[in-house]
Order: C-alpha cells, then structure tokens, then sequence
C-alpha cells in the first residue's frame, strides 16, 4: 500500500460528479440543520470521523474520498466526493479536531441513495507561493456501505498515521460510535441522530498485503 475543523463547519465537502463539481458546506446553523434533516426524505446521511496520532500536522490539508453509484436512475450513476480537513495554520500546524484534544475531526454529508466506498485518502503539502508541493496517497484498501434514502448511516472512525514508517499501517478502521455521536449531538442539535444505523460487523478491506 502506498503512503499516499477545530469546529465542524470548518471543514469543506467537496461534491465532484462527471458532469459537475459543487462545494458543500457542513450545516450548522438551525435553519440549515432543520433543511438538511428534510433532505433525508430524498437522500441519507453519513456521519464518520478522523483520527491523526500526533497534535503535529505534517501536512497543510487532508482528504477522504468516497465513491460508488447511485441507485436513482434518474441521475447520473457515477459519483465520487472528497471530504476536505483542514489543521490550524497559524504559527505551527497543528490539529484541531473536536475530539480528543483536537486529534479528531468529526464530518456529515448528505448522499444520494447508492452503494459507496472510502478507497483511498490523501494527504496534501504547499509550498510557500501556494503550489502543490507534496501529494501523497494512502490507497489500497477499501469501506465499504450503502445508504438509503431517509436514513443516518455511522461510517466509522478512520485512523490515519500520517508519520508511518517503512511497513507501518497507514491506515486503519474502528468504531467509534458512541464518542462520535454524543459529539455530533451536541454539534449540531438540531437533527434528530437518535435512528443513524451503527453497522458494527463493517471492516476495512486491505487489497493487498502491504499495509
């Protein structure tokens, strides 16, 4: 395998289909929560989180990608979304999660009805004028899970160690789900998360044996 905010609405989703690209921001405030709870009746919800190992951020931004097909055949069928965290960047980079001390980010997204996976997530580095300086890409393993138009579905919790080594796992799966929720209840209130479904049999499939 190869190595490839501080508060919930710092962090950028990122909607890319074959025919469009579209910025969406994570709802906080009451209306937008309240809109997003009726979005359920067309789409589901994925709710999920990141945990790095160090408060010392080596790079400047980080990204989950998911993609799968949509079930809707009145819509496009490919579709593919990167989950953007971004560390605090002011004299030093640094990790400001809202868990653990600001090692662990929290993230939702709404998501049309389909079968998806998390194939890969990359890590990005700029440098001083803004240019892409380092991109590294962690892939080679796959998470697997469907939704379902009206339902809040857990991921999970993806632990990625961005100062792994030679032969090191770089990334690894577990479930957090009652961590995560409690946090995310207490985010963003008004959503009603007491029915997200807790998948607990869902594993990180490794590809190969190179972690």
């Amino acid at each position: 395998m190869k190595k490839t905010n501080s508060k919930i609405g710092k962090i950028i989703i990122l909607l890319i289909t074959i025919a469009s690209i579209q910025c969406c921001a994570v709802f906080s405030s009451s209306g937008e929560q309240k809109k997003q709870q009726k979005e359920t009746d067309i789409n589901g919800i994925i709710i999920g989180s990141l945990t790095f190992p160090d408060m010392k951020a080596r790079y400047d931004n980080y990204s989950i990608f998911v993609t799968g097909k949509y079930t809707d055949k009145n819509i496009l069928k490919e579709f593919k979304t990167e989950i953007r965290f971004y560390p605090e960047q002011t004299l030093r980079m640094r990790h400001a999660g809202d868990l653990d001390n600001g090692l662990t980010y929290l993230y939702t997204m709404k998501i049309p009805e389909g079968k998806y996976e998390i194939p890969y997530v990359s890590l990005y580095r700029y440098g001083v004028i803004g240019a892409l300086e380092k991109s590294v890409f962690a892939d080679g393993f796959s998470i697997p899970f469907e939704v379902k138009k009206g339902e809040i579905i857990y991921i999970g919790n993806i632990f990625l160690n961005e100062y792994a080594k030679k032969n090191d796992t770089i990334v690894s799966f577990r479930n957090n789900y009652e961590k995560d929720i409690d946090a995310i209840m207490s985010i963003l209130p008004g959503i009603d998360w007491s029915n997200t479904i807790n998948d607990i049999n869902r594993k990180i499939e490794y590809k190969n044996k190179d972690k």
